[in-house]
């Protein structure tokens, strides 16, 4: 058997998004992947490199040196740097085995498993060719750690290729790629990388001196008990002695949603407390046996590994409480934290005498917080139902009634119904006359000035005194920042949403809250870190995708970006939001009739879209015919929501599109009476961009001009960049004012 065995430098190339080329036009992509192949042939030549097999849309190619395979990489990218075709280059040096025509080797499943590392337009390689290229002028790489690749028995050390033209993971570097996350298909584009180690700790901590010496985590404690229901009992324990912690203003305490993160981990606590920018980690266990209960706890240093507190509780049941306060107590005497007396004494506090209601209590916090997660009604609904058998259990259970109330404020955003709202009021007004002073009953009632009438000043009044009680409580925090973001007070709405993420630093949806201040705020350098942020938290947050397309067309009109970041939600989020996403595209592209073909795939109606898309083709009948479903859609949602703003500004459009003028602009401007910014900083900019639309679809050119200036001089979603994209202000574009606008 002739076998011929060398050593060369291997590169593998894949093009990006080619199943689903493949899945919506067979015939044009068999014709891009021939486009391709023409321009990689020659530079492949040209650098002594032999293209050895065309596999799919894969290429495998050798070279006799690192640096021609690299020089030739770095030429393909640029010369397709214009083109819609996108690559991602792998390359190794290693053994190739010739045998019979046939080409394997370790080298071959290096370069094929470093490929799908790469970001789309960008080049990945190992540490051997990084060995044979690094002393090279001309040359940057940037390590993304050392990383375990399939059929590779021992993890290596991978790099990507910096340099103009092409994509690379520097913007992620200072996350220093050490947290390792869900390995996702190599058809994951930009961030989503297969297992990517990336640590996405929000302190802006410069190194592990700089961490707070009293900062804290407390790691889900491990469920010892023989029945494996009572892991709420464990996770409720793990919840209480945190919200404990979290009164000692003089400590910073990471928060739950972060915490949970780390449930039956396997990571090292340096890491641990590394990841959440923590100097100190609590971990424990509990076992429940009937009456009995068994709790330990230690308190670890994480950066050396000491031990610096640990006990042991073996109690009756009854004494879960005194357990808990004794735990916070101790921490707080072991790392010589000040504690005033008044928040010993809200340590000491007993919530309630029932045991049976403390259950259900924990069973409700279990439930809410998956609610948190997944956003399901139902879910919510069962939180709620635990509450009120809490209660009915103890009608003087404080913190079960505030968390009730609040419930039902949730449930409240959600249906809107009087009746939803008057019960989370009685709920707060027993707990209020139970314990005026509790932080938990001060929270429920500034959610309820918040949630219920948009009355910001009373919120912010019982929502500070919460957070003076609850210093360390992220979520009271994040809705301070909700709060003054509605009020209009930007830079007080950033700074306390940076601190809700700081002490809850793995809790996506506060990340993305904060991108989207940022994005509004057109503060783009900050938006960027906490979109990327965001979508490594979780890559499967369709919100978190929109904020990062919105991004890159708010801060640079960069269509070619958004589509990159398209093609990265693609494999991650729902068929019908991809859609949506997708249409969008094509719309700002240009490209209608690909848009319109788009939402026909689709279940959902969107009637707005396909009206519009329909009457920039020039069928007129059809527009009209979405534009009245549209205005049939919005008389079904104003019986709902009569109170609704954006109830009125989908009549205003629909009546702009079927030529009814005068009830266009009727029902636009009421949109803005029931919502303004006085009343609404945030949503009501939403209410202002539709009736500059409505405007501009009735031929009113000035008055659509006005509130555009108006929203490109406060903080909001129009930017000099979306004005010129947008195909919807086209009837605005000979306009002198309109030309000036945009100029910038």
């Amino acid at each position: 058997m002739n076998k011929d065995r060398k050593l060369t430098a291997i590169m593998f190339l894949d093009m990006v998004g080619y199943t689903a080329m493949m899945q919506e036009d067979e015939e044009k992509t068999q014709k891009a992947i021939q486009h391709q192949r023409d321009i990689v042939l020659p530079i492949v030549e040209s650098n002594g490199g032999i293209v050895l097999r065309y596999i799919g849309d894969g290429t495998l190619c050798t070279f006799e040196s690192a640096i021609n395979s690299v020089n030739a990489a770095v030429k393909i990218q640029n010369a397709l740097l214009e083109d819609p075709i996108m690559l991602r280059i792998g390359i190794h040096i290693g053994d190739i085995v010739s045998e019979k025509g046939d080409i394997y080797g370790d080298g071959v499943n290096v370069a094929s498993r470093l490929e799908p590392l790469a970001l789309p337009g960008g080049v990945c390689v190992s540490e051997t060719v990084y060995d044979n290229i690094k002393n090279q002028s001309g040359i940057d790489c940037i390590s993304m750690g050392r990383r375990t690749l399939k059929i590779v028995k021992r993890p290596m050390e991978v790099y990507a290729l910096e340099g103009e033209g092409l994509a690379s993971p520097s913007a992620l570097n200072k996350f220093n790629l050490n947290m390792k996350w869900i390995a996702f298909a190599a058809v994951v584009t930009i961030i989503v990388i297969v297992g990517l180690n990336i640590d996405i700790s929000t302190k802006d901590v410069e190194a592990e001196k700089d961490i707070n010496n009293l900062s804290i985590a407390v790691l889900p404690f491990a469920n010892m008990s023989s029945d494996p229901e009572n892991e709420f009992f464990s996770d409720g324990i793990t919840e209480e002695i945190l919200m404990q912690l979290s009164k000692i203003k003089s400590l910073a305490v990471i928060s739950r949603t972060s915490i949970m993160q780390y449930k039956n981990t396997t990571k090292s606590l340096r890491e641990i407390g590394k990841e959440l920018g923590v100097a100190n980690i609590l971990e424990g266990s509990v076992r429940r046996e009937g009456n009995r209960v068994r709790i330990t706890g230690q308190l670890i240093i994480a950066k050396t590994d000491k031990h610096i507190w640990a006990d042991t509780y073996d109690r009756d049941l009854d004494n879960i409480f005194a357990i808990q306060s004794d735990v916070a107590l101790k921490i707080a005497n072991a790392l010589e934290a000040s504690l005033a007396p008044e928040e010993e004494k809200r340590i000491n506090k007993k919530p309630t005498n029932n045991l049976e209601a403390y259950d259900l209590y924990l069973k409700g916090n279990v439930l809410y917080n998956e609610y948190n997660n997944y956003f399901d009604r139902k879910i919510l609904e069962a939180a709620l139902t635990s509450y009120e058998k809490a209660v009915a259990v103890d009608s003087n259970f404080v913190i079960a009634l505030s968390r009730l109330a609040i419930a039902h404020l949730e449930l409240h955003g959600r249906d809107r119904t009087d009746e939803r709202l008057a019960k989370a009021k009685r709920a707060i007004d027993k707990a209020w006359e139970i314990d005026s002073e509790h932080s938990e009953v001060l929270r429920a009632k500034g959610y309820y000035h918040y949630r219920g009438y948009l009355n910001y000043d009373e919120a912010l009044k019982y929502l500070t005194l919460a957070l003076e009680k609850q210093p360390n409580n992220s979520d009271v925090l994040a809705t301070i920042g909700y709060v003054y973001r509605r009020k209009g007070d930007w830079n007080d709405a950033i700074a306390s949403m940076k601190r809700a993420v700081d002490l809850d630093p793995l809790a996506y949806v506060k990340t993305m809250d904060l991108a989207d201040m940022y994005i509004t705020n057109r503060m783009w350098k900050q938006a960027k870190r906490y979109c990327d942020r965001t979508l490594l938290l979780n890559p499967k947050a369709f919100a978190g995708y929109y904020f990062k397309m919105l991004l890159v067309i708010l801060s640079q009109g960069d269509l070619k970006a958004r589509r990159m970041i398209l093609e990265e939600a693609k494999e991650n989020i729902d068929p019908n939001r991809f859609i949506s996403f997708l249409g969008r595209q094509y719309l700002l592209e240009r490209k209608f009739t690909e848009a319109l073909n788009t939402y026909e795939r689709g279940n959902r109606k969107w009637y707005r879209s396909k009206a519009y898309l329909h009457f920039k083709l020039g069928h007129l009948e059809k527009a009209n015919f979405y534009y009245d479903s549209l205005r049939v859609e919005a008389e079904e949602s104003v019986i709902k929501y009569p109170k609704k703003a954006s109830v009125y500004s989908k009549f205003g459009v629909a009546y702009a599109g079927l030529g009814r003028k005068v009830e266009a602009i009727e029902n636009g401007l009421k949109a803005v009476e029931l919502l303004p910014l006085s009343k609404d900083a945030f949503d009501g900019l939403r209410s202002i961009r539709y009736l500059a639309e409505i405007y501009t679809m009735v031929g009113e050119n000035d008055n659509a001009i006005d509130q555009l200036e108006l929203l490109l001089s406060i903080p909001s979603y129009i930017t000099e960049y979306s004005l010129r994209l947008d195909p919807k202000w086209d009837p605005l574009r000979e306009h002198p004012r309109f030309i000036k606008l945009i100029a910038n």
